[in-house]
C-alpha cells in the first residue's frame, strides 16, 4: 500500500521550548542547521510521499512563508481548518480561546452546558472532514492565568479525560455530568 499524503501537525506555542518559540514556530527551529520541518519533509520524501498537508497553529504565517520558499518536489498544502471552523463556534457559545497546545486546544466557558453544546456543534461540523477527527474532553474547575499562560490542576484533569473520548466524540468528567444533571 502506497501512502500519498502526509499530515504534519505544526504545533502551537510550546511551553517547554519557550522563549525559543515566542518568535519562531517549533517547526522552524533548527537542529544542526536544518529546521524540524525540513528534517520531517526529508523523511517523508524518502517514503515517496508526494503531498504534505501542514496543519498550522502558532505563527502560521511564518510557516507558510517558509514552506513556499522550499525547493521540493512534494506538493505542500497549508491547512488551518481547525481554527477556521472551531473558533467561530467557541465564540458563538460564549467561550474564550485560551491556548493552543501542540495539536490541542484549550477553551473556557461560563458554564458546563455552554462547553458541552459547543463541543457537540464542533463535532457535528468536523464529522465529514476526513483529515480532521478530534476528541474532546470537558472538565469544570478553576484556571489561573499568569504571564499570559494558563495553569491549574483542573486543566490537567481535562487533558486526562480527553483520551477517553472516542474519535469524533466527547468525554465529560463526573463534575460536569453532575452539573448537567442539575439543569
Amino acid at each position: 500500500m502506497q501512502i500519498n499524503t502526509a499530515l504534519i501537525l505544526c504545533a502551537g506555542f510550546g511551553n517547554r521550548l519557550h522563549p525559543l518559540t515566542q518568535e519562531t514556530p517549533k517547526p522552524l527551529l533548527k537542529i544542526k542547521e536544518i529546521t524540524l520541518l525540513e528534517k520531517t519533509m526529508s523523511f517523508i520524501e524518502k517514503l515517496k510521499i508526494n503531498k504534505i498537508k501542514l496543519n498550522t497553529f502558532h505563527l502560521s504565517n511564518k510557516i507558510e512563508k517558509f514552506a513556499n520558499k522550499l525547493n521540493t518536489k512534494i506538493k505542500i498544502e497549508l491547512i488551518d481548518k481547525q481554527r477556521d471552523i472551531v473558533k467561530p463556534l467557541v465564540e458563538k457559545h460564549k467561550g474564550e480561546w485560551l491556548k493552543e497546545i501542540g495539536d490541542g486546544l484549550l477553551f473556557s466557558f461560563d458554564s458546563s452546558l455552554d462547553a458541552v453544546n459547543c463541543s457537540i456543534e464542533i463535532q457535528q461540523n468536523l464529522k465529514d472532514i476526513n483529515d480532521l477527527k478530534i476528541r474532546i474532553g470537558i472538565h469544570q474547575g478553576d484556571v489561573f492565568i499568569k504571564n499570559g499562560d494558563v495553569f491549574g490542576d483542573d486543566i490537567n484533569i481535562g487533558a486526562r479525560i480527553e483520551p477517553y473520548s472516542p474519535v469524533g466524540g466527547i468525554a465529560v468528567s463526573e463534575k460536569v455530568k453532575m452539573e448537567l444533571s442539575l439543569n
